[in-house]
């Protein structure tokens, strides 16, 4: 499959089941708030972005309310294809939508050039920038992490939520103005290896 159809089906297939789940709980009769903003605490360093929590339902009855996740997990496999933007390779493996591995070589970064797309999708105030669509959710990726030291480059890790393929896009552009020479997405299960590495690795 052609990577960005295959990032567009990967979309679209966690929104059916994202969407999905919050409809699911309204037809039960369950208050249901998606994409609540948990917002870091300035008194501590473990949180320095926000979290955007997937479903949260409120108490119905003698039912209390509750934290609900639409979670998938990472997945691996052989590569899908690989994209270009601005002349640099994208491989693109096997990934999800809620658990997305970007990995990155940059000879020197300036995460702070990574402001203007973190404001975009996520640390926007809900509803001020994203106004909340029928399923009552704004396009907003959920979480991004602090980027780790990680094979020569940087590893990261995204919730993208219910966030369109741009967010994802854009972001890769950005890495890309930041002078990034190898972009990775998902997980690869080795096979993308050279035959004899490969063998020793799975030996």
């Amino acid at each position: 499959m052609d990577p960005a159809a295959y990032l567009q089906h990967t979309h679209d297939k966690y929104q059916e089941l994202y969407r999905g789940s919050i409809r699911k709980l309204r037809d039960e009769g369950t208050n249901v708030e998606p994409e609540t903003v948990v917002r870091p605490d300035p008194k501590t360093d473990q949180a320095p972005e926000p979290v955007v929590l997937d479903i949260v339902t409120g108490p119905t009855g003698d039912e209390k309310g509750s934290i609900v996740a639409v979670y998938t997990g990472p997945t691996d496999g052989p590569l899908v294809g690989v994209m270009r933007s601005g002349g640099v390779d994208i491989k693109v493996f096997p990934l999800t939508w809620d658990v997305l591995r970007v990995w990155i070589r940059i000879p020197s970064p300036e995460w702070d050039r990574l402001w203007a797309w973190r404001k975009r999708w996520v640390i926007c105030e809900v509803g001020e920038v994203h106004a909340p669509d029928a399923d009552g959710v704004h396009n907003l990726v959920h979480y991004l992490s602090q980027p780790k030291h990680e094979g020569g480059g940087y590893a990261m890790e995204l919730d993208l939520g219910s966030a369109p393929v741009e967010a994802l896009t854009e972001l890769l552009d950005a890495f890309v103005a930041m002078c990034a020479v190898d972009i990775n997405l998902g997980f690869s299960d080795g096979t993308d290896l050279p035959a004899d590495v490969y063998t020793r690795a799975s030996a």
